[in-house]
């Protein structure tokens, strides 16, 4: 049975893009989905943080800004505490789905302490997952990127070869979809 899958490569690759594109293919074939997107808070065509919200974005929790004081720095952004929040979605969202999302899996996400505790309860619990890990990952976090190496393949997206990557995140949702959710993906 298959575990998942993941995705990952350099920023502005399409990663996030991709995932939500396999996220909805498995809830179009049926599949409960329930997770954790970072999308980007954006000003005048500045990035100023990131945000996590549920996978419909009914709930949003600020992850990091500029100028957040947080518990730590990642790069030019504070880690919000007000994140550690989603924390208690995520270990819901076993309850309510077959398939879970995490987007994505990095530095700002495991500096908070609640956050990583629940990827880790995830990454070890029985639903499958789709999401994006950092491309450091391997060497940051290797106890957590070892968790991810045994649920599926890591899937390498970058610009040059997106059409490639695109084909194999179809198939592995697919191949998820037939045998989480029945034989409603095709």
């Amino acid at each position: 049975m298959t575990k998942g899958f993941f995705l990952t490569g350099p920023p502005g690759s399409g990663k996030t893009t991709l995932i939500m594109k396999a996220a909805r293919f498995l809830r179009d074939a049926g599949c409960r989905i329930a997770g954790l997107t970072a999308p980007e808070i954006r000003a005048e065509g500045r990035r100023l943080g990131f945000d996590l919200c549920d996978i419909e974005c009914r709930r949003r929790w600020p992850l990091a800004r500029i100028g957040c004081l947080g518990v730590t720095r990642v790069g030019r952004y504070g880690v919000c505490r007000e994140a550690e929040e989603a924390a208690v979605y995520l270990v819901e969202a076993l309850s309510i789905s077959d398939i879970i999302v995490i987007d994505e899996i990095g530095p700002m996400e495991l500096a908070l302490p609640g956050l990583k505790r629940a990827i880790i309860e995830v990454l070890q619990g029985e639903r499958p997952i789709i999401g994006v890990v950092h491309r450091k990952l391997r060497y940051r976090h290797p106890d957590i990127y070892s968790l991810v190496q045994r649920l599926g393949p890591i899937i390498w997206v970058s610009r040059e070869a997106r059409e490639e990557a695109e084909a194999k995140i179809v198939e592995n949702a697919r191949v998820l979809a037939y045998e989480i959710c029945g034989n409603k993906g095709g």
